[in-house]
Parts: C-alpha cells; sequence; structure tokens
C-alpha cells in the first residue's frame, strides 16, 4: 500500500497589498493550529498595550508558524530571496505576519478566500417567489 502524505497549503493574497506573494505551508497539528488562531482575537481586541506576557504569546506563535513555513517567493529590498524560514518570516512587519499567519488558518479551516461578486445575471429561483403562510 502506497503511504500518503497531507498536502502542503499554497497561500496567495490576491487583491490585497501583498498581492503576488506566494506561501507554502505544511500542515500542523491541531494543538497549533489552535495557538495559531487566538491570534484573530488578539488582533481584533484592539490591543492598545504589549504586555511581556503577551509579546512572549506573540513571538511564540511567531516561532511556531516559521517551523511549518515551507517555502515562498518573498525578496528583500535588494531583490535577494528571503528564507522561508523562522529567521526569514521574523524579519516581516507584524501586519504582515498576521495577514500569513490568519491566511493560513482560514485556509487550513476550510474558509475560502472571497468570492467574487454576485452575479447581474439570471431569473430569481422560483423556490424564492412561492408564497409561504403559516397554516
Amino acid at each position: 500500500m502506497a503511504g500518503y502524505r497531507r498536502p502542503n497549503y499554497r497561500l496567495t493574497f490576491e487583491g490585497s497589498d501583498m498581492e503576488g506573494l506566494e506561501v507554502v505551508m505544511r500542515p500542523m497539528p491541531l494543538g497549533h493550529m489552535l495557538d495559531l488562531s487566538e491570534l484573530d482575537n488578539i488582533t481584533s481586541g484592539g490591543v492598545t498595550h504589549v504586555t511581556p506576557e503577551l509579546r512572549k504569546q506573540l513571538t511564540g506563535m511567531i516561532d511556531l508558524f516559521g517551523e511549518y513555513l515551507r517555502e515562498w517567493n518573498l525578496e528583500d529590498e535588494a531583490g535577494e530571496p528571503v528564507p522561508a524560514s523562522i529567521e526569514g518570516f521574523r524579519v516581516l512587519d507584524f501586519p504582515a505576519q498576521c495577514a500569513i499567519i490568519l491566511a493560513y488558518v482560514r485556509a487550513a479551516n476550510g474558509v475560502a478566500s472571497p468570492l467574487a461578486d454576485a452575479s447581474t445575471s439570471g431569473d430569481q429561483s422560483v423556490e424564492a417567489s412561492i408564497p409561504m403562510e403559516t397554516l
């Protein structure tokens, strides 16, 4: 019987200020995923002061994420490739790190990128036009 390997995740950032960036991530265990999903709670909560405890938590998330980074096409200002590693991930600014981590969490959870604009053609479905009454 042939072995099975879980597929990598390919993250793209079309329509954002990071358009053109492609990141390939290895899948991570659920416990690590849950740790990273906490980042969404932290960043959406409007943190105004970074405590030593929060700094330690964020550093841990960044280091954890870097362990699963497989490859990317990121270059520095001189056009040199940035290594796909914990050290390479640390050179990014915090908003870029958050965007990549949250894109991975969404991809791993099966949340698709936003869909294109709704179709403007076609008729309303018949079911939607059937009058409904309580019996």
